[in-house]
C-alpha cells in the first residue's frame, strides 16, 4: 500500500465510525409534552402500516426513527391515537405537526426518509 491508499483507508474508517455514532446516538429526536404524544402516534402509525412492516422490519434489520418534529400550524386541533402501557389512548393536540422519519438498515445506514402530518380539525 502506498501513502495515498493508507490515507484513504483511514478516512473511510473514520467516516464509518462517525456515521455509526450519528445514527445510534444523535439522530432520534428528544421531546416531551405534546410532541412526545405526536412521536408515539407516528411510531405506532409506521409500525402498523404494512408498507413499512415488511420482512426486514419484522427481523429487526430495518428500523424507523423519528428525526424531526415541527409544528406547522397553531390553528385547530389534531386528533391522535398512541399506545402507552399496552393500552391505546385517544387524545388531541393543539395545532398541526409535521414529523420526519428516517429508515435505517441494521440501525446504522440511513436509506429512506419520509414525513407524516397530523390531520387538523378546525
Amino acid at each position: 500500500m502506498n501513502k495515498r491508499e493508507k490515507i484513504m483507508l483511514y478516512v473511510t474508517i473514520l467516516l464509518t465510525i462517525v456515521l455509526i455514532g450519528k445514527s445510534l446516538f444523535l439522530d432520534e429526536v428528544k421531546v416531551s409534552g405534546e410532541e412526545l404524544k405526536v412521536k408515539k402516534f407516528v411510531e405506532l402509525a409506521v409500525k402498523d402500516n404494512p408498507k413499512y412492516n415488511n420482512f426486514f422490519a419484522r427481523k429487526n434489520m430495518v428500523t424507523y426513527k423519528v428525526t424531526s418534529i415541527s409544528k406547522v400550524s397553531e390553528e385547530g386541533t389534531s386528533y391522535i391515537v398512541y399506545e402507552e402501557n399496552d393500552k391505546y389512548i385517544k387524545t388531541h393536540v393543539d395545532g398541526k405537526y409535521r414529523v420526519k422519519v428516517t429508515g435505517y438498515f441494521l440501525r446504522i445506514i440511513p436509506f429512506k426518509r419520509f414525513s407524516i402530518e397530523t390531520n387538523r380539525q378546525s
